[in-house]
Formats: structure tokens, sequence, C-alpha cells
């Protein structure tokens, strides 16, 4: 009796992190595993059940992570920007870069300072020997672009592409730009102007932090 009384108190003891194991440990079911959806800023994936791998080779690759838990083994998973968020993103990156034109429209100033950074190092590349190296020489255009001489025809981007950086808050684009002007009457227009730039989220707002414009040679 004394025995059965030992064997079954050693089997409950036995038992006792077996049932503590399961406890903590929780299920892991559903999409993302249960665990709340990545979005488009990178962060800590499932705090406490998958531990990151900070090893990369090179900086700006994307986190590399691991799922390690009971009865499970080693799942590599890598941070995918959804499909749906990424769309919405694009949208506003497009819609930021028009504005870099669109502003002389109605004149809005105020819309054109917001969508580039006010940085001391912002470069911007026009096609002639002119180069913006920071925010404060983009305002010594600004009386030409006020002027009621210059008005505002059309604008449009072509063949605008966008392409995402892996933690999701940089962009960089390309496009084919018709900026059509009138200057005290005659012409002042860029046509089939070659545009790329460097996009930035900022606050939740996308920002222009380096652009260049271009014309192709004749030959």
């Amino acid at each position: 009796m004394k025995k059965l009384t030992i064997i079954r108190c050693l089997l409950l003891v036995a038992a006792i992190p077996i049932s503590a194991q399961h406890a903590e440990f929780p299920k892991l079911t559903g999409p993302y595993i249960g665990q709340k959806p990545p979005g488009i800023v990178a962060e800590v994936f499932a705090p406490g059940i998958v531990s990151t791998v900070k090893d990369c080779c090179q900086a700006g690759e994307q986190e590399r992570s691991g799922l390690q838990g009971p009865n499970v083994g080693h799942l590599p998973l890598a941070r995918v920007q959804p499909q749906t968020n990424q769309e919405a993103e694009r949208e506003l990156v497009a819609r930021t870069i028009s504005s870099v034109i669109g502003w002389a429209k109605d004149k809005n100033l105020d819309l054109f300072y917001s969508v580039i950074c006010h940085d001391t190092d912002y470069v911007s590349v026009s096609p002639g020997r002119r180069v913006v190296k920071r925010f404060e020489d983009v305002k010594q255009s600004v009386p030409f672009w006020m002027s009621p001489d210059f008005k505002y025809v059309r604008h449009e981007l072509k063949d605008l592409r966008i392409r995402f950086s892996r933690g999701g808050d940089v962009a960089w684009f390309y496009c084919v730009l018709d900026d059509i002007n009138t200057y005290k009457g005659e012409p002042a227009s860029w046509e089939n102007a070659r545009w790329t730039g460097v996009v930035e989220k900022r606050g939740g707002k996308w920002v222009v932090v380096q652009q260049h414009f271009s014309f192709p040679s004749e030959n």
C-alpha cells in the first residue's frame, strides 16, 4: 500500500511540468498562427513564440525569424507586406509624386512643401545645370512659379512604376513626365522628361527625398 502511494506521488509530480508546459505555450491555429497579421512597418512577430535572427549579411536585408515550440520543428518565416496594404500605399505614393507638379494648378504652395522633405541633404537634379542640394534652395524658384505670368496647363505621369523596400517605408519610382505650362503666354513645358526619385514615409506621410529629371539624348 505504501509502495503504491509513492508511485502515485511520483506520477503526479511528473505530470505537473507536462501540464504547465502545455499551459504556457499557446495553441497555434488559424491565419498567422493566431497572431496579429504583419503590417507594412517591421515589428517583432509573436513575441515569446517567434525567435528573431539578426545576422543579416547586408544592411537593409529583411529580418529572418523561426518558429519553435513543443512538438513543432524549426519553421523559417519571412515577413511579406500584405498585397492590399501595398496597393493602398502605392496609391498614396503616386498621389505624393503627382503633387510635386500638380500643386502649381492652384498655386498651392503648402501642398508642394508637404510632399518634399525639408532636409539639408534634399537633392533635386534638373535637366539643366542646376542641382538643388537642400530644401532651402527650393524656395529660390518659388517666385517664378507663383508669378501670375506662370500658368499651369496640365501634367501627366506616364508609365509610372513604384517599388517598395522590404521594410515598406521607402520606395523609389520612375515615370515619363509631361509638365505643360506657359510663361507670359509662351510655352514653358517639359514633355517626355524622365523622372526618377526616392520617397520615404515619415510620420504617416510620404515625402520625396531625392529626384532626378532628364531628357534622352538625341543620339
